[in-house]
């Protein structure tokens, strides 16, 4: 097949909700390579094995009002692509946008088959609509801190995942332990106290001061959950 220069036309591989709009997407074919030495110290064979495709693609969601529905992560979709993490991203000027990381195996002994992996469900509730909640995904402000802007706010999840391969180097099976959330919110002001949902760990609360700009707080915190 030629190569060919074309514009605006990502495909939906991940079959999200069809409330989030895709805006781009970055499949990439990768490959292990086996080498062997010869005596002279250069190369006298090769082999490349355990192919596979990641992709990375970012969606936005116009909906006015309600929550997101994002996926489980761990999910293996019609298309044979293991969701592997993904983040949702708020910004005050933007709509919400999900970037979701998935693979597929492409050798000769196929990939993962629909729900053979263990699945991890978010626990945070995520805002649609325009700009950042002052109470989003379940985090929120002290009744004092009127004065301080939320500037950004990220929730992620993703899992540890195991693939193993067969006795040729192909792909023989894979699975997953250990889902993992992240919240990571970026406060115009400083001195903000931020309550967030029971049983999350906070990791971060640091500030930034300038001559030339807001003083700003950074903050974040880690949970893990038990698959479904």
């Amino acid at each position: 097949m030629a190569g060919t220069v074309g514009f605006f036309n990502p495909s939906e591989q991940l079959g999200l909700d069809a409330s989030w709009i895709l805006q781009s997407e970055s499949p990439s074919d990768t490959s292990q390579r086996a080498s062997g030495t010869a005596a002279d110290g250069d190369e006298a064979a090769s082999q490349t094995f355990d192919k596979k495709t990641t992709i990375t693609c970012e969606f936005k969601c116009f909906t006015a009002t309600g929550n997101l529905t994002v996926p489980k992560v761990g999910t293996v979709t019609a298309g044979g692509y293991h969701i592997d993490n993904w983040t949702v991203s708020y910004s005050p000027t933007d709509w919400p946008t999900i970037s979701v990381s998935a693979h597929k195996h492409t050798g000769t002994t196929g990939t993962h088959g629909s729900a053979s992996c263990r699945t991890y469900t978010p626990s945070a509730d995520l805002a649609a609509g325009w700009g950042i909640s002052r109470t989003v995904a379940g985090w929120a402000l002290a009744e004092g801190d009127t004065a301080i802007g939320i500037a950004s706010a990220e929730y992620s999840i993703s899992v540890t995942h195991q693939d193993e391969l067969g006795e040729a180097g192909e792909w023989l099976a894979g699975e997953n332990r250990d889902g993992a959330e992240t919240f990571k919110l970026g406060l115009t002001g400083t001195g903000a106290t931020v309550t967030a949902p029971a049983g999350w760990d906070k990791l971060e609360d640091g500030s930034s001061k300038s001559n030339q700009a807001a003083g700003t707080q950074s903050l974040s915190w880690e949970q893990h959950g038990d698959h479904d």
